[in-house]
């Protein structure tokens, strides 16, 4: 039998064949599971309960048991100058991007994503949510800053019809313009020759 993780289907299965009150074995047997797996199990959901085993109590259990074994992996809770870092800039408001395009240039390498201190934020420190300036999910942000971008480049450029009446006049060096128009073959040079 190869191994594999007991499942919430099988712990409610476990829980009605205990209460059916048949013993270890025969349990393993119509799980098609280890004997032993049986029992680990059973010892990791014990509660009083009329069968001794209760499924939302091992769901807990499991479900902690989890969260603690992937806590090694999280790169910001490992680190206590990476969080105070990461703690300080965000006061600062500094956007996730910032604080990791900064981390990039001083150690050499991308040390976190800033998918990574977003998830920091919404899933274990809420309360630094206030110091984002743009709220995650309210639009996305490369659209929101090209969006951004093209405002103020259009606000840039001055329109013809709202020219000064002096340029009209063309007395002053500037004021003449050309058009170019790209053919097929050769430049032509509007009002000129080519």
């Amino acid at each position: 039998m190869s191994y594999k993780h007991f499942s919430r289907d099988d712990r409610v299965r476990l829980a009605a064949l205990l209460n059916w009150g048949l013993d270890q074995k025969t349990i393993a047997k119509q799980l098609n599971r280890h004997p032993s797996t049986i029992s680990r199990e059973l010892s990791r959901g014990a509660v009083r309960s009329v069968s001794g085993y209760y499924v939302i109590a091992a769901e807990k259990r499991k479900e902690a048991k989890r969260i603690k074994a992937n806590y090694r992996f999280r790169k910001i809770d490992n680190n206590h100058q990476l969080i105070r870092y990461v703690t300080e800039k965000l006061k600062l408001y500094w956007s996730p991007q910032q604080i990791a395009g900064r981390l990039k240039l001083e150690f050499g390498f991308t040390v976190l994503c800033h998918e990574t201190i977003y998830q920091y934020i919404y899933k274990q420190h809420p309360e630094l949510k206030k110091y984002l300036r743009c709220r995650k999910g309210k639009y996305r942000r490369r659209a929101g800053t090209e969006a951004r971008l093209k405002r103020l480049e259009e606000s840039k450029k001055t329109r013809i019809d709202q020219r000064p009446m002096v340029v009209e006049q063309r007395l002053r060096l500037g004021d003449w313009e050309g058009d170019t128009i790209l053919g097929k073959e050769k430049w032509v040079v509007v009002g000129g020759q080519a």
